[in-house]
């Protein structure tokens, strides 16, 4: 929007609402192996002690190991309420309303309109979990980290282009700046749509994901990288409802219960009594004994969501119900693939894998990836069939073993090796994986058609991303001690986390904050140990030493805020009004229950035609990907938003005052260091809200028909091109023109509602800043003394002036900072002091662009320095005070549109200039004097018969007319009303 003698360009911006956020990730593996002498090997133990001598040098597999990825996410659209007058609307693309009750619901598994010929519309959602990244793979693969590419700490950082989309990595470098080959890959996916027989006929259900993808020439997707939520032949509830309420969250986890390894007896229990004397226990090599399932679990409550439970079978998530103290219940799906082919169900009651399906995972070899695990053959402890916990079935009912542990034939059936060791997903060392929480393992990314109403294309309707978000893995040993497998290990207890806060444009410094779009997460180093040996418990259980939980913590389920039990001393959101408890939450209804007490800062969509042409303002100007990384705000105070000729390129003062918008105030008088956006308002406007007040002008009145064209320049053509093709009625202007204001009620009534109590009684500048003589200040230029009345010169001859004390001797005018376009700012006339920095020069008289119109600062023409406070946009320390937690729904400094609402409405309500007149006209007749022409008395006045007409008119003069001397064109169009006195 500069001056600069380029070509235009046209130019679209913009950002869709968010309509499904990522809000929480863990993922797990359990090694399941022990230091047993029953394996397929050697058969001995790892020391040198004890059986034939010849110790074994690695663990033993005697499970399959088990990779967890529990996922939680949230529909941030406000809740629905009868009245939706002041909600933004449903995008029903993605939404589907119920036929019962009419609620409106986000449809997880909405699926783009077939392509001709194929199996099925492309899902309109996804989720993406990339290839690892983490600290034990390549640096060039490290580096390409979303969590790294915005660290603070990282050298080759894009702090503004990073556009967390993989095969993009940066947003404005040609191919992403990244060669093709060495681009982070998508590892696997999860749709929320189903397959049938998924657990009956994997083969058939695993060719129909196939299908589906070739004949929507998804390029990036293979069957075998697919997971997605399928309904169960035994089971009619789980998955059954994919749509998502307003408000609500949704937890993904891999099945319907997921068990953290084994108990550990040590001198006693009914693992070490099925053990003795079968290899199993007391030998010298592992004395420790399984002692059943462990209690710490994570469960699906279909009428609840993800449950968690501590090692005594505590339950730890809060209660969620409609009314639940804490929030509402939470979706919950499972989400799984096929299993691999050829494995047929051993028995219906003891499958190898829960539902017959294996869980969605980051860590385990795909499925039909052709590198998964062995199908075992055994129950843990098969002949015993042993019931430890008393709840009358088996504990380890599923066929999950590679050898049964109270077997008394004590069979060599284990793995000799440790199967993730040939996998090579899991890190590890002397043929040992490595135990721990590892940082930053690989990234989930949320990924949505960029149109859901067309097919999938891969150029011009590809999957985009909407969210993304760290998952850090734990890999734990569940069947012993982690010192007989990798040694001591270091692990965090809590799952990743947002936690609202945003990182301060300048510093870079992450503050609490209470925002919901925000891709800041809570992320504590590993630095916890397990529990010491020799110790009865679960062989995974955190050491409480250092004043922790023995269990894990986490959120699923509800907002991210501190709980007692389950999210301890977490930083993060407030807490939510449903746990304010009663009387004060009584009349919080539905899923708002699940809103924090302090409101979020969010961004405020419209999804309405925009009322002002400054609303323009409160559109985002940064891809889907970026929104959550630009998003952000000063809780300090005003920010600095105007240029003062030194700090015109400060990256500060270009994203002030929030990140994620264009900052319209940015003008300079330096070519081309000012970015100008403020011109757009000089050629922009909203159309009138009543019907019939404008019509639009066919392209065929312009163009005509290839057999009857129309003559007309191509110049003339061009400017009523749609979306110009407009004709307005002219009928109602009905603006105030502010450079013509000068009584104080007519200032007051064009700001009622915006200005406090004491501006609206008085006019004095002492009132506040929207005070009357503060608007004359500005449009004056320069400062009066306001207790004294104007001085009023009326003797001598005249002309007179009639207030000599409201003028300054620097400047020929009261209207030094007139109103007008920004493109004419910078004209001025000629004055008395014309050389650079001298007051009143015409320099000073010379404005910026953005300091023409509505968008101006408020200090004066001789001031050096901007004064950093817009007219129309009221500063924080101003009444209504609403930071510091008075009013934070108010807040002007987390809410963009509550900051500049003053601003967005003057366009519709004033201009700069008077277009319409009202004139009254008066005709008589007189006597003239023919050779002198010297005028004379009225005619007929003397007997009292003078004639006089009067007639009243409303003259626009902005309707085109043409002028030709002597000839009467349409020059009477101007006169859109007319009245004469009989």
């Amino acid at each position: 929007m500069d001056a600069k003698p380029a070509s235009a360009q046209l130019v679209v911006w913009g950002v869709e609402a968010p309509e499904l956020l990522l809000n929480e990730s863990k993922a797990f593996h359990d090694v399941r192996l022990r230091d047993d002498d029953r394996d397929d090997g050697p058969g001995e133990f790892k020391n040198a002690n004890g059986g034939n001598g010849n110790p074994d040098n690695d663990s033993d597999q005697v499970r399959m190991p088990q990779g967890s990825l529990f996922l939680e996410l949230y529909c941030p659209h406000p809740t629905q309420l009868n009245d939706q007058g002041t909600k933004p609307g449903f995008p029903m693309e993605l939404y589907q309303q119920q036929a019962g009750d009419g609620s409106i619901q986000l449809k997880l598994d909405a699926t783009a309109p077939n392509v001709t010929g194929g199996a099925g519309g492309a899902p309109v959602w996804r989720i993406a979990i990339s290839e690892r990244h983490d600290q034990f793979t390549d640096a060039a693969q490290r580096d390409l980290s979303p969590a790294r590419l915005r660290d603070p700490n990282f050298a080759n950082r894009l702090p503004d282009t990073a556009s967390f989309e993989l095969p993009q990595p940066h947003e404005l470098g040609p191919n992403g700046n990244v060669a093709q080959d060495t681009r982070l890959a998508y590892d696997r996916f999860i749709w929320f749509t189903d397959v049938q027989d998924t657990d009956t006929n994997p083969d058939a259900a695993f060719n129909a994901i196939g299908n589906l993808i070739n004949s929507n020439n998804i390029s990036d997707m293979a069957a075998n990288k697919v997971f997605i939520a399928p309904t169960f032949d035994q089971d009619n509830i789980t998955n059954s409802d994919r749509n998502l309420e307003p408000g609500q969250f949704l937890t993904l986890a891999p099945r319907l219960e997921t068990r953290f390894g084994s108990k550990v007896s040590w001198n006693n229990g009914q693992g070490k009594a099925l053990g003795v004397g079968n290899g199993n226990g007391n030998g010298p090599g592992n004395n420790s004994q399984p002692d059943g399932l462990s209690e710490q679990r994570w469960i699906i409550f279909p009428n609840e969501g993800l449950v968690q439970s501590d090692h005594d079978d505590n339950r730890l998530t809060p209660a969620l119900a409609a009314a639940g103290e804490v929030g509402t219940p939470a979706l919950p799906l499972v989400i799984a693939a096929p299993r691999p082919a050829g494995w047929a169900i051993p028995a219906q009651d003891h499958p190898n894998l829960a539902q017959n399906v294996v869980g969605i995972n980051v860590s385990e070899p795909l499925p039909r990836g052709g590198n998964y695990y062995p199908q075992p053959g055994f129950q843990y402890f098969q002949t015993a069939d042993t019931d430890f916990d008393g709840d009358g079935d088996p504990d380890y009912f599923l066929t999950d073993a590679y050898l049964d542990y109270s077997d008394p034939n004590k069979a060599r059936t284990a793995k000799d090796e440790p199967l993730d060791i040939s996998r090579n997903r899991i890190p590890n060392a002397n043929n040992e994986p490595l135990l721990g929480t590892i940082e930053d393992y690989c990234s989930a990314l949320l990924q949505r058609l960029a149109d859901p109403t067309k097919p999938y294309n891969a150029v011009t309707n590809p999957y985009r991303t909407v969210d993304w978000l760290p998952i850090d893995l734990t890999v734990f040993s569940g069947e012993d001690r982690e010192a007989k497998i990798s040694g001591t290990a270091d692990y965090t207890r809590r799952s990743r986390q947002r936690n609202g806060h945003i990182r301060q444009i300048g510093n870079g410094v992450s503050v609490s904050a209470n925002s919901l779009y925000s891709y800041e997460t809570d992320f504590t180093s590993p630095n916890v140990s397990i529990s010491p040996p020799n110790i009865d418990g679960d062989y995974f259980r955190f050491d409480t030493q250092d004043g922790g939980t023995a269990h894990l913590q986490s959120s699923f389920s509800f907002l991210n805020t501190a709980q007692a039990d389950a999210n301890p001393g977490f930083v993060g959101f407030a807490a939510t009004l449903g746990s304010l408890g009663s009387p004060a939450s009584d009349n919080v209804i539905g899923n708002d229950r699940n809103l924090p007490q302090t409101p979020y800062a969010i961004h405020p969509w419209f999804n309405r035609p925009l009322a002002s042409a400054m609303e323009i303002m409160m559109v985002p100007a940064c891809s889907q990907g970026r929104l959550f990384e630009e998003m952000s705000f000063s809780l300090a105070g005003d920010s600095d938003v105007f240029c003062n000729g030194t700090n015109d390129q400060d990256p500060t003062l270009v994203n002030a005052p929030f990140r994620h918008l264009l900052n319209f105030f940015h003008s300079s008088n330096t070519p081309g260091d000012g970015l100008e956006f403020s011109r757009v308002f000089d050629f922009v406007n909203t159309l009138p809200r009543f019907r019939g007040e404008v019509d639009l002008i066919s392209p065929s009145r312009l163009w005509g028909t290839a057999n009857n064209p129309v003559a007309m320049p191509t110049a003339f053509r061009s400017l009523l091109a749609p979306p110009f093709n407009i004709k307005y009625d002219n009928h109602r202007q009905g603006t105030i023109n502010l450079n013509t204001v000068s009584k104080f009620p007519v200032w007051a009534g064009l700001m009622q509602g915006h200005m406090t109590a004491s501006e609206f009684s008085s006019p004095n500048s002492s009132a506040g800043q929207f005070a009357y003589d503060n608007f004359q200040r500005m449009r004056r230029g320069y400062n009066v003394s306001g207790n004294t009345p104007p001085t009023k010169v009326t003797s001598g001859s005249g002309p007179y002036n009639y207030a000599p004390s409201y003028l300054n001797s620097a400047y020929p005018t009261e209207f030094g900072g007139v109103f007008r376009p920004g493109v004419h700012a910078d004209k001025a006339i000629q004055t008395r002091s014309n050389a650079a920095g001298q007051n009143g020069s015409r320099d000073q008289l010379r404005r910026n662009s953005v300091n023409g119109g509505l968008m101006r600062d408020t200090a004066n023409l001789s001031a050096t320095t901007p004064a950093q406070t817009s007219m129309f946009v009221r500063r924080a320390d101003q009444a209504p005070i609403t930071t510091g937690g008075n009013n934070p729904s108010l807040d002007r400094l987390r809410n963009p549109f509550m900051r500049q609402q003053t601003l967005m409405r003057m366009p519709n309500l004033v201009s700069d200039n008077s277009q319409v007149f009202l004139v009254r006209m008066t005709v008589g007749f007189f006597e003239v004097d023919a050779a002198t022409q010297s005028l004379g008395r009225e005619y007929n006045a003397e007997v009292g018969r003078s004639q006089r007409y009067q007639g009243t008119f409303v003259i626009d003069r902005s309707i085109p007319v043409g002028f030709s001397p002597g000839n009467d064109l349409n020059a009477r169009d101007v006169v859109i009303f007319e009245s004469y006195a009989q």
